[in-house]
């Protein structure tokens, strides 16, 4: 994860930075992290028809707020609370997510953790939290129709092979080296689709 705001411009890492503050003050999460960020330009229609509209530029911040899983206020208050963070001339999107979610998230390979965990500004974590948290999984990358019909066919051998092990070792038949052959192929179609589905 980057811990760096340095491509953004000063205004928009001063920005970030009181924004980081007023959630760390209001919430006490156990993550802040900034996941995107874009300029957005505003007209603001003048008074008199023969004036010309004034441009006013704000940046537009998405945060990610991990929060307790004891935190007693309810997701939606907390949501709420971290709005009223943004100052006025900070535009921004934010999801707050309990840490509960955020583990099985995780451990269940989610595209949308694992890029937000890879590639988002890490603005605050709690260490010990963060340590706990397994090492998200690059996201699966699929660019047309016959890739994902490649991934789905290796999933399904995997799935073929481990199935006919388990119907071997129910019946007891006591060819135990076919039944390893099985497992084998089985993990080796599993470490195919880990591979062409999460590109490193």
């Amino acid at each position: 994860m980057s811990t760096s705001i340095s491509n953004l411009n000063g205004e928009q890492q001063n920005g970030l930075h009181h924004l980081n503050k007023a959630l760390k003050r209001a919430l006490n999460p156990l993550a802040v992290i900034c996941y995107g960020h874009r300029a957005q330009v505003n007209l603001q229609s003048a008074v008199c028809l023969n004036s010309v509209p004034v441009k006013i530029n704000t940046s537009v911040f998405d945060i990610f707020l991990m929060i307790s899983n004891d935190e007693a206020l309810p997701d939606s208050t907390v949501l709420e609370i971290a709005k009223r963070c943004f100052s006025e001339d900070i535009a921004g999107n934010i999801l707050v997510f309990r840490m509960r979610e955020v583990l099985l998230g995780l451990l269940n390979r989610s595209r949308f953790f694992s890029v937000i965990f890879r590639k988002g500004i890490l603005l605050q974590g709690n260490k010990i939290v963060m340590d706990a948290l397994p090492i998200p999984h690059p996201s699966a990358f699929v660019a047309a129709y016959h890739e994902k019909q490649q991934l789905s066919s290796l999933l399904q051998r995997a799935q073929q092979h481990l199935l006919r092990a388990e119907i071997l070792l129910k019946a007891r038949i006591s060819d135990t080296q076919l039944t390893v052959i099985h497992l084998h192929e089985s993990v080796i179609f599993s470490l195919c689709y880990d591979t062409a589905a999460y590109p490193l």
